[in-house]
């Protein structure tokens, strides 16, 4: 996995348990 994968993935992620 590349790291700009990985952090979008991580973000996507963050922003999912926001809403």
């Amino acid at each position: 996995m590349r790291h700009g994968e990985v952090f979008a993935s991580r973000r996507k992620e963050l922003e999912k348990r926001n809403s």
